[in-house]
């Protein structure tokens, strides 16, 4: 009996040896193989061009431009996607110089700010802000960067009239729901940022009450996302703009 198992279990050994060496010999493939696909996406990736965002590439254009022989502008709007997505040249039927540029905060805004001041306007539009708070920031938090804003531009820029505008109305249903931000937060932010501004010797324009609808939020007919503006809240805003446009 012993003998025969032993017989037995050496034959079965032998079956199971090139099995167990093919098994061993497809798993060192399958490892070699991931280990060759990682190193060659790491190869990839430190190697891949890096191209400019949007935004880099739309504040690079500025740039370009506030160098040019003609870069004076009479008028200039200055702030972030809100800005950016209105066609100001023909919403108020003259020149303007869109400095829009999305995503930005007001940090974002100070860095380029020489790319304005090259421009000479005669009127600026500011309007920047809802970035930062969506971001968490406090409005006492931003109203302090942009005051500090609002002061730089007056010292670079001591004969243009400068129009501080305050920050847009939202919808709270649409914007508030999975958002750090709330038609109570841009109020209260609106008006820490009409203290900062008229401090700084700069106009204040309150933009957010020609936008809202009775219970003090953006008005439906001006929006379809509750934060961005539809074609008549652009309408609605550049009244409100014209009055100080030359």
């Amino acid at each position: 009996m012993r003998g025969s198992g032993t017989i037995e279990s050496t034959a079965m050994n032998l079956r199971a040896g090139p099995r167990a060496l093919r098994w061993i010999a497809g798993l060192s493939l399958a490892i070699n193989l991931a280990l060759a696909l990682a190193w060659a996406a790491r190869h990839v990736r430190r190697h891949a061009p890096v191209h400019p965002s949007r935004e880099q590439a739309r504040a690079a254009l500025f740039h370009e431009l506030a160098t040019g022989s003609s870069a004076h502008r009479d008028v200039v709007v200055l702030g972030d996607s809100l800005t950016e997505r209105g066609e100001w040249w023909e919403l108020l039927d003259r020149p303007v110089a869109n400095r829009g540029i999305a995503n930005d905060t007001v940090e974002d805004v100070r860095a380029r700010l020489g790319d304005i001041v090259a421009l000479t306007p005669r009127v600026i539009f500011v309007l920047i802000g809802v970035n930062d708070l969506l971001a968490g920031m406090s409005p006492e938090a931003l109203a302090r960067h942009h005051a500090a804003l609002v002061v730089e531009l007056r010292g670079r820029l001591p004969n243009t009239r400068i129009i501080v505008e305050s920050l847009l109305p939202i919808r709270d249903e649409l914007v508030a729901f999975d958002e750090p931000l709330a038609t109570t937060t841009v109020r209260r932010a609106n008006e820490l940022l009409q203290h900062g501004a008229m401090a700084a010797g700069a106009d204040w324009l309150d933009v957010n009450a020609r936008l809202v609808d009775p219970t003090g939020q953006l008005d439906a007919r001006y929006s379809t996302d509750g934060l961005h503006l539809s074609a008549a809240g652009y309408h609605a805003w550049a009244l409100a703009l014209r009055p100080y446009a030359p």
